[in-house]
């Protein structure tokens, strides 16, 4: 199978469209989906009330699914695609590509690495603040699919910087280089600090109740 194998978005879709891998409640909210892949997550916010989805994905045929996606989407104007990673500083990276359509990785142990290109990179930081431009004082649902990239995102914005973050979803990958344990404590620091885990990996933490 190779870099466009059905089986991958299939099981994407089913996991993503069945609500079991990320659970987020978007309705009124705007949705930062990093490492969207080919839009299924990003599609899938805005049919659950999502007044605004901004994607992130650096793997260039995954942009070209994900542009298309985006350009027969009913809600086109409310969703912005960038072709690129998010990560802990701003520039230009190598992304490791595995053989398949999911599995990039900023990080090389994290890919079955068959090649890899060069990415732009952006922060967390200045994507909450074109969030914040966009649809200001929303509250932000953020989804971080990212192979092993979770935690150099999420300790580069000051606790401050995720105010606007009411939910966040991610995925910690085995082997990923930051461990769950100090990536909740970040997040704890910042308010957000009830946590859900499902299937041991994927992680739900929203604020307390009272809080918001």
């Amino acid at each position: 199978m190779g870099r466009q194998s059905s089986l991958i978005d299939i099981t994407t879709i089913v996991d993503v469209w069945e609500g079991a891998m990320f659970p987020a409640r978007c309705a009124g909210r705007v949705v930062v989906d990093v490492g969207a892949h080919k839009g299924y997550f990003s599609s899938w916010a805005l049919s659950h009330g999502a007044t605004a989805v901004l994607s992130y994905e650096p793997q260039s045929e995954n942009v070209t699914a994900l542009q298309l996606g985006h350009d027969s989407h009913d809600a086109a104007s409310s969703w912005l695609v960038q072709a690129a990673a998010v990560g802990a500083e701003s520039g230009r990276a190598t992304l490791y590509l595995s053989g398949e359509s999911w599995g990039h990785s900023l990080h090389r142990h994290m890919a079955d690495t068959v090649r890899s290109e060069q990415v732009d990179v952006v922060t967390l930081e200045s994507a909450l603040s074109r969030a914040d431009a966009l649809r200001p004082g929303a509250e932000v649902v953020l989804k971080l699919n990212v192979e092993g990239a979770a935690g150099d995102i999420l300790f580069a914005a000051p606790p401050e910087a995720l105010t606007s973050v009411v939910e966040v979803h991610l995925d910690h990958e085995p082997g990923s280089p930051h461990s769950a344990d100090s990536i909740l404590q970040h997040l704890a620091d910042a308010g957000l600090s009830d946590v859900q885990v499902h299937l041991g990996r994927l992680y739900r933490i929203t604020r307390p109740l009272q809080a918001r």
